[in-house]
Parts: C-alpha cells; sequence; structure tokens
C-alpha cells in the first residue's frame, strides 16, 4: 500500500480541487469469496507518488512503497488480468 503519510498525498490543489473525492458510484467492491463489501477510495495522487520515488532514487529519500508492497501490487494486478481474462475468480 502507498503510504499516505507524505504530506499533502492525495489533496494537491494544482492537480484537483480540494479534496479530490471520488463519487460513492464508483467506489471499489472487495469480495471475500462470501461476500461483496464496498470499499471508500483512498485520496491518492500518483503525481506527488511519482515525484517521492524520484527523490528516492536521486536524492537518497526513502522509497514511497517497500519492495515488498511493489511486489504484492504486481501479484494483484496478474491475478485480476486472469480473472479478466478467464472470467473466473483467482487467489493465488
Amino acid at each position: 500500500m502507498i503510504k499516505t503519510g507524505i504530506i499533502g498525498y492525495g489533496f494537491s490543489s494544482r492537480v484537483f480541487h480540494l479534496p479530490f473525492i471520488e463519487e460513492k458510484e464508483y467506489f471499489g467492491t472487495l469480495y471475500d469469496g462470501e461476500r461483496a463489501v464496498r470499499v471508500e477510495t483512498e485520496a491518492g495522487c500518483y503525481q506527488q507518488y511519482y515525484s517521492a520515488f524520484f527523490k528516492a532514487i536521486r536524492k537518497g529519500w526513502a522509497y514511497p512503497v517497500s519492495g515488498e508492497e511493489a511486489l504484492n501490487v504486481i501479484k494483484i494486478l496478474e491475478l485480476a488480468g486472469i480473472n479478466i481474462r478467464d472470467g473466473k475468480t483467482v487467489t493465488n
């Protein structure tokens, strides 16, 4: 998970009106195999994430996510692609 503790994360007046909040109709749905739960979208701003990532590489600052977190996101995206392509639920 991207660390939302970065100052101003998700609230950039240059990108969105303050604060950027997604409409409820666009919230995600989390399925656990038995039930579905609506999940509110967290405030986020990829511009600030990539800026923090750049500063980590160029200036030695802390990375905004760990390698393990990044790997988990890749796994989730790959599983989502399989789910969509094959029309079945894949969990691991």
